[in-house]
């Protein structure tokens, strides 16, 4: 049932932080001001605002994180039902930590730590309060990053966000506007959306999700809308407008009971500085309208205050999700080049532009460039497959950019001509890292520690006297490595030209489906080259290495080896570190005949206002990287900075060898193994979960079906339920109800009875099965977690080839070591699958798992 909280007890607060001591980190946000002026003007409406206007705080560019704090401390003590916290300014990251900060006043990108309000704090506060309903909205950049762990649990609390992951959004065009995504907020809080039912957290946050589809969302930043909700907060009501013209009975009382009470607010003239000559009644007007002069006056100097730096311009960089950190190196130390100098002569750091740095896997974002004219309008799901419209895209090999090139359409014919415009930018060597045992059975040399050279001709040999050895091999239609690795894999003869380009031919069909279910480790793919490393790393680790189906090696760049060499981190589905890996761990070899990785960088010249401020900071980023600057740069982040087109194939060509890769591999039978344990109502983890997991299912192919299963059916936490009858199409949707979850006391979960059970379901002859499992933990009352056990099982899936793909809702995330030994990330990497973890990323990490499992989406 809608929970709606009473007035008296319920408080807003209401943040607009739109001016900065530091003009050039944060542009000047004008927008913010106004924002909060709207939502109040929306939450106290006469006839179907829920709260009174004493009930609601704006503050106006808090100068420090302890104000907020603070403010946030003085509503909590008024509040006991509901406390509404509403913040509109800057989302930013410490890019040491990732942790997400918002802004104020005396923020700075430099001291994060320091100056900016972290998420982590602002939600400790908020979970502090006695209130029974807590409801935080963020509209800023990077929003959609903050991390559900925070959300705390046992209490109605309900988050919704305005930004994608790693995304930025609008503050729109028109000035004295609110930002784009407000404005809906209001819209909907004003107006409603039923009839027949008042505005909740849930119906606001899927009405939010309707209106960012439609062709008004078209902004180069657009909002992306997420809400979560924990303990019930989804139903708690933040309006009574019934999305019609009639006004009913209660509403008509409560206005006359609210006027007999001197609470309806005057009318909107009156709230304005400039209109002080009208009469107030019982002091509360003297009040706002005194407030107002000052606020107009503070606003006024502010206003024509120069800052020391203009704004720099804000783009966006798409890339794989292993190159996002090193092009993320990148791109800090360019932004803190640029030099400026004040009147006095005086040197200071200005930013001429910011570039957001995201990931996204080559199949979505081909898809979403073969529809390039819808993308700016939202449509087809593109801004939760990949995200915004890319400014820059960082590929990986000029095979990709002809790939989709060949693929665009929904452009007019002059702008499609000149839609990519590429300059390489570095390069690196394909490189097979291979465990010292599979080397000795390969034939290999001992290289000694140092980089060693072979090529397919010999391995083809080498893997057919070897059959058990299994190599580890990006998805060509997923990851670009997986593309440039896959093009040399398939040439009859090692090409020597450069740039490769196919002159010695291809080998036919049936060769190919060999090498792609022989030699690639059980005939699947993974998404990328992170998650090939951290396999090969575990299997090393746990002695898997040498048995029959365990990868012996991994196909990736030559900086991705020197990661595993190193012992660095090796993406987020293999979290932490390991220590550096001796010569007689793993050794190297660079393949010849396999086109190198030249890391064109693509100017996309989407029709913009600006787009010659655009063109200009895309060409002054070229100009640095080509720099000694540059150049230093991008040796320490391990390319080399001297590049070549390495590859020449058309679009129609390599369509051709993703069909024969397509055809050597079997349709995908998932089973989605869901925990609906008591504990998974806790922290917003359900409704996360199902929504990841629905996103996760549109990455399936057209021929690939996917099953559902609950656990536990019983209260003793063991046994599983069959959702579906039989196997779905894709597109049939999740169809998971939260009435799903097991009663409050039923909190146990047999997740390896559970596992064991699903994997046993199998599948039909020729198909791939594999499993998908949601979990917060392996938990029986009385017992530690089976991790042991787990791992074990994990090991017998991997052997019948029966990855798991786990989604992970618990703090500690795939954690998969002796420091750590977590039961989710051991059931992962033990099977030969992937984990995600719980955080604002959940949805795209989750579908480039399962992308990696199929033969991946036609455009």
């Amino acid at each position: 049932m809608p929970y709606a909280a009473t007035p008296a007890a319920s408080r807003a607060l209401l943040i607009g932080a739109g001016h900065f001591a530091h003009g050039g980190d944060f542009e000047r946000l004008d927008a913010a001001h106004r924002n909060i002026e709207v939502l109040r003007d929306a939450l106290t409406a006469p006839q179907t605002g829920l709260l009174r206007p004493s009930g609601v705080r704006l503050l106006t560019d808090p100068p420090s994180r302890d104000t907020v704090l603070r403010a946030i401390d003085g509503a909590q003590k008024r509040a006991t039902d509901l406390l509404l916290v509403y913040y509109a300014g800057h989302g930013f990251h410490n890019l040491d930590t990732g942790e997400l900060y918002l802004a104020v006043r005396e923020s700075s990108l430099d001291r994060p730590g320091l100056t900016g309000l972290s998420v982590a704090d602002l939600m400790a506060q908020l979970s502090t309060g006695r209130s029974k309903r807590v409801v935080l909205i963020l509209d800023c950049c990077f929003s959609g990053n903050f991390p559900l762990d925070l959300l705390p649990p046992g209490r109605a609390v309900s988050l919704i966000t305005s930004s994608g992951f790693n995304a930025l959004v609008s503050p729109g065009d028109l000035p004295g506007a609110p930002t784009p995504f407000t404005a809906a907020l209001a819209e909907v809080l004003r107006w409603g959306i039923s009839p027949d039912e008042y505005v909740t957290v849930q119906s606001l946050g899927a009405r939010l999700r309707e209106l960012a589809e439609g062709k008004d969302n078209n902004e180069m930043f657009p909002y992306q809308p997420r809400e979560i909700s924990t303990s019930g907060g989804a139903d708690t009501v933040l309006s009574l407008a019934l999305g019609t013209a009639r006004v009913p009975r209660e509403q008509q009382l409560r206005r006359a009971v609210r006027r007999a009470a001197g609470l309806v607010p005057p009318p909107r003239a009156l709230w304005h500085p400039v209109v002080p000559n009208r009469v107030l009644s019982l002091g509360l007007g003297l009040l706002l309208l005194a407030g107002g002069i000052f606020g107009g006056i503070t606003g006024y100097q502010n206003a024509t205050r120069e800052d020391p730096c203009p704004p720099p311009l804000e783009l966006r960089m798409a890339t794989a999700p292993e190159e996002v950190a090193p092009m993320s190196e990148l791109v800090e130390a360019f932004e803190k080049s640029g030099k400026d100098h004040a009147d006095n002569g005086r040197a200071r750091d200005c930013r001429t532009a910011r570039i957001t740095v995201y990931g996204t896997g080559l199949d979505a974002l081909g898809a979403a460039f073969a529809h390039a004219g819808d993308w700016g309008a939202g449509a087809r799901g593109v801004l939760a497959d990949v995200g915004p419209q890319p400014d820059l895209w960082a590929a990986q090999s000029s095979a990709e950019v002809e790939l989709i090139r060949g693929g665009l359409s929904g452009l007019g014919s002059q702008q499609r001509e000149n839609f990519f415009v590429t300059k390489l930018m570095a390069s690196d060597r394909p490189v097979l890292v291979v465990t010292d045992a599979a080397r000795k059975r390969l034939g290999l040399k001992d290289t000694g520690g140092a980089v060693g050279t072979t090529d397919w001709r010999q391995l083809r040999a080498a893997l057919k006297k070897e059959d058990g050895t299994k190599l580890l091999r990006p998805n060509p239609a997923v990851s670009g490595v997986g593309l440039d690795h896959a093009l040399g894999m398939y040439a009859k003869e090692p090409v020597t030209d450069q740039p490769f380009d196919y002159a010695q031919g291809v080998l036919d069909d049936q060769a190919i489906r060999k090498l792609e279910t022989g030699a690639i480790s059980q005939a699947r793919s993974v998404s990328d080259a992170g998650q090939a490393l951290c396999e090969l790393r575990t299997a090393a680790r746990d002695g898997t290495g040498d048995d029959d189906g365990a990868p012996a090696g991994a196909l990736v760049t030559g900086r991705q080896a020197q990661q595993l060499i190193d012992g660095e981190p090796l993406g987020g589905q293999c979290p932490g570190g390991s220590p550096p890996a001796a010569s007689s761990d793993f050794q190297r070899y660079e393949l010849s005949g396999v086109p190198r990785f030249d890391y064109p960088l693509v100017a996309v010249r989407w029709q913009a206002a600006d787009r010659k401020a655009r063109d200009d900071a895309i060409k002054a980023f070229r100009s640095w990287l080509r720099s000694p600057a540059g150049r230093d740069k991008i040796d320490k982040a391990g390319y080399e900075s001297q590049a070549a087109l390495a590859v020449d194939i058309g679009a129609t060509e390599l369509d051709d060898r993703l069909d024969t890769f397509r055809a050597a591999h079997p349709d995908l039978r998932l089973t989605v193994l869901f925990d609906v344990s008591a504990s998974m109502r806790e922290r917003g983890r359900f409704e996360a979960a199902r929504e990841a997991v629905g996103e996760s299912l549109g990455r399936l192919g057209a021929k690939d079906r996917f099953a559902l299963r609950t656990f536990p059916s019983g209260k003793d936490g063991g046994g599983t339920d069959e959702v579906t009858d039989g196997w779905r199409e894709p597109g049939a949707g999740l169809g998971l109800e939260r009435s799903a979850l097991r009663p409050v006391g039923q909190r146990q979960a047999d997740l390896l009875e559970a596992v064991r059970e699903a994997a046993e379901g199998g599948t039909e002859d020729g198909t791939q099965h594999a499993v998908l499992l949601v979990t917060d933990g392996d938990y029986l009352k009385g017992k530690e977690p089976r991790t042991a056990q787990l791992r074990s099982l994990g090991r017998e899936l991997h052997r019948r080839g029966v990855p798991v793909v786990v989604a992970s809702m618990r703090p500690y995330g795939c954690a998969d070591s002796k420091a750590a030994p977590h039961e989710p990330g051991a059931l992962a990497t033990a099977s030969g699958g992937a984990c995600a973890a719980l955080s604002g990323d959940l949805p795209a990490q989750l579908s480039r798992a399962v992308a990696a499992l199929t033969e991946g989406r036609r455009r």
